[in-house]
This record gives C-alpha cells, structure tokens and sequence, in this order.
C-alpha cells in the first residue's frame, strides 16, 4: 500500500511520528483558514461567549460551569438545544461574538487534545479565541498574544471573566490573532508549503 502513494499527510503529530518510524514519507501539515469565507466583517460584538461544536465529553459540564456563574453563552450543533448552523451562520456568529470557545478534542478522539481547523477559522474572522490547550498549540501560536487558552473548567471562568472585563486586552490579542492568520495560516500559504 506504501508504493501507491508519495506523501502522507497528518494534522496529529503523534501520528506524524508514527509513520515516520515505519519510513512512510509523513508530512505534518495544519490546519488553515480560507481567509475567502472566515473574514472579518466588523459586525457589533453582541454576543458574550459562543461555542460552535458537538456536545459530548466533558463539554457540557464545563458550559453549565460558565452559565452558573453568570456568564451568558450561547451554543450551537448536534447535541445542544440550538441545533445545527450553516456555515456562513457560523461565520457571522463568530463575527459578533466577544469571546470563542474552542475544545481541543474530537467525538473521534474524545481524550486526545490537538490542533483543529477552529483555531485557525476563529482568529481569522476578527472573533477573540479562548482554546482548551493542546500540545502543538505554541508551535503555530504565542498563548496570551495570539489567542489564549484553559485546562480545566475553573480557569476557563476565571479568563472568560478577565476577557469580558477588559474590552481592549480582548481586542488587542484578537487583532493579533487574525493578523497572524493572515500572514501565516491561510489556506493558500499551507496548500503552497504543501504541494512543494
């Protein structure tokens, strides 16, 4: 099966790994933004915190965390009471919205925390990222400057409520964050890295 192709491509660097050690030619590649769709529209933030994404693991309990303690959240997609969105919905929520929750794991991999498209979609909308951490984020991104992050539900409470006080704190790292998107992570520059 190994002489059918020349090059594997992985988000995961666990997996990455692997391949190298059986001598498949393993391309690291992330994720990016279309920078075509994920825009920023300068809409009027609305919204306190978002989340955009399956309910399953420990998702719920840390959104109940949130909505206990006073923070309105707004969540959409299969499992939650909104339901699904479109795409281009999506993009303008994410638009309006103070802060974007992100969770580093998938339904497929519900206890391994990595990369994923979102990290790269949100900051390029303009839309302030909060991401549960994963191995591979300071890789691509400076925590604090670029997007910021949490580990655990209390700390996840504890920078929302920062966020949400400090207005220009927010917008300072969201206008990093989706400069560095556009720099660095849109799709042409990856597929261009890629294809070489």
């Amino acid at each position: 099966l190994t002489n059918s192709f020349n090059k594997v491509v992985t988000t995961i660097s666990q997996k990455h790994e692997l391949r190298l050690k059986k001598g498949i030619n393993s391309y690291l590649y992330q994720f990016a933004a279309n920078h075509y769709l994920y825009r920023n529209f300068n809409l009027e933030k609305i919204y306190d915190v978002v989340f955009i994404g399956q309910n399953f693991g420990n998702r719920q309990e840390y959104i109940n965390h949130l909505i206990t303690n006073g923070v309105k959240v707004l969540t959409y997609g299969n499992g939650w009471t909104n339901g699904r969105v479109t795409q281009s919905e999506m993009i303008d929520i994410f638009n309006k919205s103070k802060i974007v929750l992100n969770f580093s794991s998938s339904f497929a991999n519900p206890d391994l925390k990595f990369l994923k498209g979102r990290i790269f979609e949100i900051p390029s909308t303009g839309a302030f990222l909060l991401t549960e951490i994963c191995e591979e984020l300071e890789m691509y991104f400076t925590i604090g400057e670029d997007l910021d992050c949490f580990k655990d539900k209390n700390e996840l409470l504890q920078k929302v409520k920062l966020y949400l006080s400090d207005f220009n704190l927010r917008e300072k790292i969201a206008k990093k964050g989706e400069s560095t998107i556009i720099n660095k992570y849109t799709i042409e520059n990856q597929l261009e890295e890629l294809l070489c």
